[in-house]
């Protein structure tokens, strides 16, 4: 990697696939205990994930994201340096639960002129 745009681009890819295999282990283990708790793997990739149907809030309580969606969804209408001021979570992770709220199957969350909302 010769230039800082080479760099940032390997990085990226590294953190699509890490969020990717990780999105696809939760939804073997929906789909697992929405079929009556069998615990045989799945054996193919979830082709269709619009079955799922996620609640308010499509992040597990407590976690880093669950904490930023439910930040943005009482504060809409902010640009991300002022939700990780306003926040005070950490920015990193903003960014990141940022980037799986964009993500998520139909996107929880929507960016319109540099603003953050949730849909």
């Amino acid at each position: 990697m010769q230039t800082e745009q080479e760099y940032l681009q390997f990085i990226k890819n590294i953190e699509e696939k890490a969020f990717k295999r990780g999105y696809d282990t939760a939804v073997q283990k929906i789909l697992r205990a929405v079929n009556g708790g069998d615990s045989t793997p799945i054996s193919r990739p979830v082709q269709d994930q619009s079955v799922l149907v996620w609640g308010k809030n499509p992040f597990r309580p407590g976690t880093d994201s669950a904490r930023v969606y439910d930040f943005i969804e009482n504060n809409p209408g902010l640009r991300g340096t002022e939700i990780i001021e306003q926040s005070g979570i950490v920015g990193k992770t903003v960014r990141t639960a940022l980037h799986r709220m964009k993500t998520i199957k139909g996107g929880v969350a929507t960016v319109l002129e540099g603003k953050w909302y949730i849909k």
